[in-house]
């Protein structure tokens, strides 16, 4: 005998109820239909506080909702990982497939596939993070380029004498590891490595730990390193502090302190002290930026995938040509960390793929670089363009500028390039530009 709509719904939910991962849908006004028992413990919820509920009602982090996102674009999520506290206040981390569904061409709800990885992926985090801290060393810094090894030989001698230490570098240029090599390098490396970021810590809590005579946090230094980050943001009292701390001679302690900036505009400024800079410039160490040292690529982009390929079991290989040409052309403010960031990003999108292509870059990255300046067409060629050549490159980079903002949307892009849809689909056409 046929089950009637309401037996069939609820031989679903006995079925949903009893899989091994998480399943939500909504329908097209975002009100959940289907909410399972594993996703229900994945999320800290009570299934019967979700159902039939509007999920901006229930849930709070909507702008990473990968629900919503896929109702709005029509576009499949696949292999999404997302690392959120749920509502018992535990972090989680799942891998998340997201797909619309259908009807009649027209988007009538969607439905998430979520696996919790979150034991998975802290158990190959912890092994990873304890070999790299039982390795750690000036092999850790990871390039070949010139600067970075001339750079690498100066900070070896610093670990041999224990004199303060200021360490100069955009962010995100590896500050905190270099002064955790030196440390590690050093005869203190058995004792205590201590960071401080005043930005971090209210000033009153940094004015008890820095006073020598009282502070808990100097006696447990004792005989280690104390790294102070951003010292042009401690205030002129504490500096002062942290300066009686460096001349005092009882103090058996290696203090190394960042800045961003270059000091003489800080102490210009007057967020730096001139005597505090003297006394820790009698090692002064430059990191160079990511864009001074691309050719470090070639060390720095397998590291990272790999690292990856551990966190999310994949087996990615490299990047293709494309990206490779856009990392290259890349300005990179964020320096390395900013490549590390944007290398684990593509991991969410990857899938079972083995190179990371232009699809699986962020779009936020992705719209950077389409905003930046294109590379500048050389004055004087061996055989010079003529003007419809010319006139021909600037035109390809600025249809895909376009197409790359609008991620390759042809409605949107003709829009606002100022032209008809068929107009567009023919230039690119023309300049051999494929729709992705």
């Amino acid at each position: 005998m046929p089950l009637n709509q309401l037996s069939q719904i609820h031989l679903y939910q006995q079925i949903l109820d009893n899989i091994n991962v998480g399943v939500h849908a909504i329908d097209s006004y975002g009100k959940t239909i289907l909410y399972n028992r594993r996703m229900a413990e994945i999320e800290g919820m009570i299934q019967a506080e979700v159902v039939d509920k509007d999920i901006t009602e229930v849930f709070s982090f909507l702008d990473e909702s990968t629900l919503l996102k896929a109702l709005q674009t029509k576009e499949a999520i696949l292999h999404y990982k997302q690392t959120y506290f749920n509502s018992k206040g535990l972090e989680i981390t799942t891998i998340n497939s997201t797909y619309p569904v259908e009807e009649d061409g027209k988007v009538i709800g969607v439905v998430e596939i979520a696996t919790d990885v979150t034991k998975l992926e802290n158990l190959v985090r912890d092994q990873w993070f304890k070999k790299e801290e039982a390795a750690i060393s000036f092999h850790s810094i990871i390039g070949k380029s010139l600067s970075l090894q001339k750079m690498i030989e100066y900070s070896k001698s610093a670990t041999k004498y224990g004199f303060p230490i200021l360490i100069i570098g955009e962010r995100g240029t590896g500050k905190e590891l270099l002064a955790q090599t030196i440390h590690q390098q050093s005869n203190r490396k058995k004792a205590g490595f201590i960071r401080i970021n005043p930005l971090d810590i209210p000033t009153f809590t940094l004015e008890e730990i820095l006073q020598e005579n009282s502070s808990p946090l100097i006696d447990e230094a004792n005989g280690g390193t104390v790294l102070i980050e951003n010292i042009h943001m401690l205030t002129n009292p504490l500096q002062e502090i942290l300066l009686q701390n460096l001349k005092n001679p009882s103090l058996n302690i290696q203090f190394i302190a960042t800045l961003t900036e270059d000091p003489i505009e800080m102490i210009g400024k007057g967020a730096l002290r001139k005597d505090l800079y003297y006394e820790l410039s009698r090692y002064c160490i430059f990191l160079p930026s990511l864009r001074e040292r691309k050719i470090d690529f070639e060390e720095l982009i397998p590291y990272f995938i790999q690292k990856n390929n551990h966190l999310f079991g994949t087996r990615v290989g490299g990047i293709d040509e494309e990206v490779h040409e856009i990392f290259l052309g890349y300005e990179w403010p964020g320096n390395v960390r900013e490549l590390e960031h944007t290398l684990e990003e593509c991991f969410h999108y990857v899938g079972d793929q083995t190179i990371i292509t232009f699809e699986h870059l962020p779009l936020p990255f992705r719209q950077k670089v389409s905003t930046e300046p294109s590379q500048p067409i050389p004055e004087q060629e061996s055989e010079p363009l003529h003007l419809d050549q010319y006139l021909a490159i600037k035109e390809k980079q600025y249809i895909k500028q376009g197409l790359v903002k609008n991620e390759y949307n042809i409605t949107k892009t003709a829009k606002e390039l100022g032209m008809s849809r068929q107009n567009l689909q023919y230039r690119m056409k023309k300049h051999h530009i494929d729709r992705r």
